[in-house]
């Protein structure tokens, strides 16, 4: 699968548009007080939410 055909999902957008804020804000934003797992986790957590609910409206 070509990676432009992930790009046309609202869903992957937005994983990967989190993905580069953690990747930029991180290390400014952090100072050491969360391990960069745990920023991933909560990023990941949020994205599925996210996807969750866009699926749920999308079903109505």
């Amino acid at each position: 699968m070509k990676l432009k055909y992930l790009f046309k999902h609202p869903e992957l957008k937005l994983f990967f548009l989190a993905l580069m804020f953690l990747a930029i804000s991180w290390p400014v934003f952090n100072q050491g007080q969360i391990p960069l797992a745990v920023s991933f986790f909560i990023i990941c957590a949020v994205w599925l939410i996210t996807v969750l609910l866009l699926f749920l409206m999308r079903n109505e």
